[in-house]
């Protein structure tokens, strides 16, 4: 498909709505609809915070998570990395021992001539696809907007868990309305994070509503700190 016909199938919020974010969406359906997208994506969403504030609520979240001289130091694994919109904010606020995830290659493709990351997995997370990186790897695991219909599934939540250092920071920007009727999340994803609250594995920092995460829809930035 031509970027042309991609960039009018991705033009406004109604079109995205149906292609991407569909509740019953399946995660095939997803990646084909990403492999049209990817060479329009930045164009669709980047330095349009009316649009999609979620890169802002992002930065700024992962801008607090340590002080200016450790980032340089912490190693951090961006989740959905896509075209890498959300690398730069991480490189925009001192980080530069980042790792990326992305399944869809055309995404991946567009990333990797950014620069951005040392390693880089082009794989799902959760289900049957751990990572072979060890336990106890990462500083922070961040994520802006891959927790949607047919993303990251809850499985994902303690491979998240078991790659975080003791101390290590997950930060998940998502739409709020996600949580309650994405048939994957809803009763099911904050319960996961309250057992692991319970359990003493995990602990609340931060959940913060923010405006537009996409147009006019609100988002939740929710941390998480590893005991």
């Amino acid at each position: 498909m031509s970027s042309n016909t991609s960039a009018k199938n991705f033009r406004d919020s109604e079109q995205v709505e149906q292609k991407i974010f569909r509740r019953d969406i399946t995660y095939q359906e997803v990646q084909e609809q990403y492999d049209d997208w990817a060479d329009y994506y930045d164009q669709t969403l980047d330095g349009k915070p009316k649009v999609y504030n979620t890169l802002m609520a992002y930065e700024e979240g992962m801008d607090t998570l340590f002080d200016a001289t450790e980032k340089p130091n912490r190693r951090c694994l961006d989740l959905g990395a896509g075209t890498g919109l959300t690398g730069e904010r991480l490189l925009k606020v001192g980080y530069t021992n980042i790792d990326g995830l992305e399944p869809n290659e055309k995404m991946a493709d567009v990333c990797k001539k950014k620069g951005i990351f040392r390693e880089f997995y082009v794989q799902p997370i959760g289900g049957d696809n751990p990572l072979k990186t060890p336990d106890n790897s990462y500083d922070a695991i961040c994520c802006a907007g891959s927790f949607a219909p047919g993303h990251i599934p809850c499985s994902a939540i303690p491979e998240i868990v078991r790659l975080l250092k003791p101390g290590g920071y997950f930060l998940n920007c998502m739409r709020e309305e996600f949580i309650h009727d994405v048939p994957e999340y809803k009763d099911r994803l904050v319960p996961m994070f309250n057992d692991l609250e319970k359990q003493g594995l995990i602990k609340t920092v931060e959940w913060t509503v923010y405006p537009n995460h996409y147009i006019d829809k609100p988002g939740v930035r929710m941390v998480y700190q590893k005991l």
